[in-house]
């Protein structure tokens, strides 16, 4: 079952990117074939068992919000199989912690991988999940240092606590892979400084 790829710090500021608003929740994949539709889900590191609370109630919830209408794209595309990324959060999710209860939390797709294609590029993704829930799209095109420092200081309208995902913009029709990287606001990394209390490790994997 594909991974969701980790995600670099390094910007190209010559390049045109989309700009998404980055959820602070879990990140749990669903994938699909043309005969068992949604069979398989797993966290990002393994594959999700009933014991695991709250991240194995992201199936059903998800399965009720994308299922039918996903599968129904999926077949009608003819794809052999593909895996959806979403991220499982709720309004008090934080740094992978979840104290909400399940009926208030919420499946939204982050990204699409096709087998033998891999992820979408970011505007067949727009296209392909048109009139479904996606992360909001902030900006297309380059990133100037008055873009980057307003997501730095969370003032750049539309988005969140955490910060932005950057994808590459399609220039071209080809299947590859797009490039990501993330910008995290300032006030999220001082608020997981105080979480890792002085543990430099720590606060360097979760950023």
């Amino acid at each position: 079952m594909k991974t969701y790829p980790s995600i670099g710090t390094k910007i190209d500021f010559s390049l045109s990117y989309h700009l998404f608003d980055k959820l602070d929740g879990s990140n749990i994949r669903a994938e699909w074939s043309p005969k068992q539709g949604f069979y398989k889900f797993g966290s990002r590191t393994q594959l999700l068992t009933p014991d695991q609370v709250p991240l194995y109630p992201s199936i059903d919830s998800f399965k009720a919000k994308y299922g039918e209408e996903m599968s129904s794209r999926f077949s009608k595309a003819k794809y052999e199989r593909a895996v959806c990324f979403f991220e499982w959060a709720g309004p008090n999710s934080a740094f992978g912690s979840h104290t909400d209860p399940v009926d208030a939390m919420n499946p939204v797709l982050i990204d699409i991988a096709v087998y033998k294609n891999g992820l979408m590029p970011p505007e067949k993704f727009v296209d392909f999940t048109a009139g479904l829930e996606i992360p909001k799209l902030l900006h297309v095109g380059k990133i100037s240092e008055e873009l980057f420092q307003s997501i730095r200081n969370r003032t750049m309208p539309g988005m969140t606590f955490e910060g932005v995902i950057g994808k590459l913009k399609l220039i071209d029709k080809g299947s590859c892979e797009p490039i990501m990287f993330k910008i995290k606001s300032n006030d999220w990394l001082d608020k997981l400084k105080a979480i890792c209390k002085g543990d430099e490790a720590l606060f360097n994997r979760l950023k």
